[in-house]
């Protein structure tokens, strides 16, 4: 494979169980919300299960709207 530049990646979030979506730039990503596990397309239609990411936080929705759950606390003042 010749090496390709990647200038527009998207990133996409769903459940495992949604249709992961085609006709996407290359590179591009799909976060399972309710698994964690990470997809990447290598050709834009097809996608290959890239990682299990135990970091991603439940609390933040799809937005990025950080919700603080129970067991955090903070200091400030």
């Amino acid at each position: 494979m010749a090496v390709k530049l990647i200038g527009s990646i998207s990133k996409y979030m769903g459940l495992a169980a949604d249709t992961k979506p085609t006709s996407v730039p290359i590179g591009s990503t799909f976060v399972d919300y309710d698994t964690r596990d990470i997809w990447i397309t290598y050709d834009g239609t097809n996608w290959d299960k890239y990682k299990r990411n135990s970091d991603i936080d439940r609390t933040a929705d799809i937005k990025g709207t950080y919700k603080p759950n129970e067991t955090q606390s903070y200091m400030g003042g």
